[in-house]
């Protein structure tokens, strides 16, 4: 049994850009929780100390689960959007839960 997948991605955005990023982080997650029966989680963080990041923590039951999520409509909207709104993408980092077992 796979274990499951996290991905953290940290993005830097402009002040006038923050709350339309902000919305089409929404708009993911709730599609990506919705949609796709491999999303376990998508949280969206904004930083107490520094307002203009945004981290997304996403949880899926597998890697094949998060490449199905790169293929999904509201992915690409969300991958456009991001060269539109000039988001600076700071990291993406990926993970393999250990504990505690689900």
């Amino acid at each position: 049994m796979s274990k499951p997948f996290i991905v953290l991605a940290e993005f830097s955005v402009a002040p006038d850009s923050f709350d339309a990023f902000f919305e089409l982080c929404l708009f993911d997650s709730r599609h990506s929780l919705g949609d796709e029966e491999g999303c376990l989680g998508f949280d969206v963080l904004t930083d107490n100390d520094d307002k203009s990041a945004i981290v997304l923590h996403e949880t899926y039951k597998d890697r094949a689960a998060f490449d199905a999520h790169l293929q999904m409509p509201h992915f690409k909207k969300f991958a456009e959007a991001l060269k539109e709104l000039e988001v600076e993408e700071k990291y993406v980092r990926f993970f393999t839960h250990q504990a505690p077992a689900h």
